[in-house]
């Protein structure tokens, strides 16, 4: 019998660093350090201002950190992402933000040597957001890259 997730309630903040085997369905905050075998998921209302490591990672809330997968990154169209993500296949949907550099890694579980992928949609600059504009995006966090990507659904 599988295992269900380990939930961290709505309401709840979790500060230091997260080890573990199984999966974590994250509706609270997080703030730290999160080393998962399993999955993790960050709920829409959720927030992980954390460095990441999981064997998959769902985001639909905010993550303020570089998160690492050994399979599958996806970013749904509502959530926001301030930070590298570096998987073996990354799923961004129509509506994302993300916000640093993208990188993926080939097949899951199989060592290749990691390739930078780029945007092939025509690359567009990015002007910097008014102050009042994006109050809610979050800071860059210092270990991620600088560089700026744009892509348009075709």
């Amino acid at each position: 019998m599988a295992k269900s997730a380990t939930t961290i309630a709505a309401g709840t903040v979790i500060r230091g660093r997260i080890h573990g085997e199984e999966s974590i369905e994250l509706l609270g905050r997080v703030e730290g350090h999160v080393e998962i075998s399993g999955s993790l998921t960050v709920d829409a209302k959720a927030r992980a201002d954390a460095e990441i490591q999981a064997a998959s990672v769902f985001i639909d809330g905010i993550v303020v950190g570089n998160v690492t997968a050994e399979d599958t990154i996806h970013v749904t169209g509502k959530a926001i992402a301030a930070g590298d993500l570096t998987a073996a296949k990354i799923i961004v949907d129509d509506g994302a933000r993300i916000r640093g550099f993208v990188k993926m890694t080939g097949a899951p579980k199989t060592r290749q040597k990691p390739s930078t992928t780029r945007a092939t949609a025509p690359a567009a600059t990015v002007p910097p957001a008014a102050p009042d504009q994006d109050e809610d995006e979050p800071e860059l966090p210092s270990s991620a890259s600088k560089r700026r990507v744009s892509v348009k659904k075709r």
